[in-house]
């Protein structure tokens, strides 16, 4: 084999072996993991709360807390997005437009940290430090949630025919 056949399998077995270097310690967490946690999970885990409890207790809280968190952001996200996102498509023209499509693309890269920072600073600023509520998590997930949402919109109202619009 040529010089350049031999650099290729020479840079390929390098490649794999470093692949499989980095492999094994996520191999090890994952088999600590799996053989640690398979005997905690069971029903009560899922249906049990950890109210009072010291050690132990279920997942239940947690799960009805993110439920609800996440469909108080829905019920602000999505009115906000569909409207914004009908405006830009069918009314939108001039400098609202390309303000509310930079403020978009801008929104769309916002780290999920900012976000909750943001939230909190909103409330801290209205209802006094050390505030925790709930609705601070929906309204960060809101602000990570709207450009998703408009985006989305305007991409399925493009593809609507005209006939169907006018109608």
């Amino acid at each position: 084999e040529g010089p350049r056949r031999a650099l290729d399998r020479a840079v390929t077995i390098g490649i794999v072996s470093a692949f499989a270097l980095a492999m094994i310690p996520l191999a090890s967490l994952l088999y600590e993991v799996i053989s640690r946690g398979i005997p905690g999970i069971s029903l009560e885990f899922f249906t049990e709360d950890a109210r009072g409890k010291i050690g132990g207790g279920g997942a239940e809280h947690a799960i009805v807390g993110t439920l609800i968190i996440t469909a108080c952001a829905v019920v602000i996200s999505v009115p906000i997005g569909l409207l914004a996102a009908i405006y830009m498509n069918e009314y939108g023209e001039g400098k609202l437009r390309r303000a509310l499509t930079f403020f978009v693309d801008v929104m769309t890269g916002i780290p999920s940290i900012v976000a909750g920072l943001f939230a909190y600073a909103l409330f801290e600023l209205f209802l006094g430090p050390g505030i925790q509520m709930g609705i601070m998590g929906s309204i960060a997930l809101s602000v990570l949630m709207i450009p998703i949402v408009i985006r989305s919109a305007e991409e399925v109202l493009k593809i609507v025919p005209n006939h169907l619009r006018e109608a």
